[in-house]
């Protein structure tokens, strides 16, 4: 699948999505067979609706819904807090990685892998899709904080003294998103 447009109206950049609540997807042209491979997809309606038929929403994740945990597969992650920035690119195996950026206050605790260590403030997930936009699995998308060259700690969580963020600019998930893509 090829996604060739995301939309943002709070930042109008080409990769960034604004919504509240729920996150939606605008798929304009596939480019791939669509192959059935078991994902979630919300059942929440959709916060937007198209303005002409070219093109169609399709939610995917919802606050609350859960998938498999990318690093393990025994343990669920979930949707946490309001998805602000989004970047999307090409994975591996006909994937769309998607990394999101939740939008929480400094200090606002949650918990996106259930029954895990509660996370301190703004936090990046990354996604994996298949081909009809259905979630595979998720996780966090970074396990240690930098400040520049600087190693500020582990990823912030109740029972460590990493800093907490509040909420991220797109700027800064794109900033993770390479950091991220770089070390893979």
């Amino acid at each position: 699948m090829k996604i060739e447009c995301l939309l943002n109206y709070r930042f109008r950049f080409p990769v960034a999505l604004s919504l509240v609540g729920a996150l939606a997807l605008v798929y304009l042209s596939v480019t791939h067979a669509q192959v059935a491979i078991d994902g979630f997809t919300t059942t929440v309606k959709p916060y937007v609706v198209p303005i002409t038929n070219d093109f169609t929403i399709k939610p995917i994740l919802s606050v609350g819904d859960r998938v498999t945990k990318t690093s393990d597969p025994f343990r669920l992650y979930q949707m946490v807090g309001i998805p602000d920035g989004l970047g999307a690119h090409e994975g591996r195996n006909n994937r769309t990685v998607l990394f999101m950026n939740h939008e929480l206050n400094k200090g606002v605790l949650s918990e996106p892998t259930v029954g895990g260590p509660l996370n301190r403030g703004a936090f990046v997930s990354q996604f994996s899709l298949d081909r009809d936009g259905e979630v595979i699995s998720g996780d966090r998308a970074y396990d240690t904080i930098y400040l520049e060259n600087t190693l500020l700690g582990p990823a912030p969580e109740v029972g460590n003294s990493t800093p907490d963020f509040a909420v991220m600019t797109v700027m800064t998930v794109v900033t993770m998103i390479a950091a991220t893509t770089k070390n893979k």
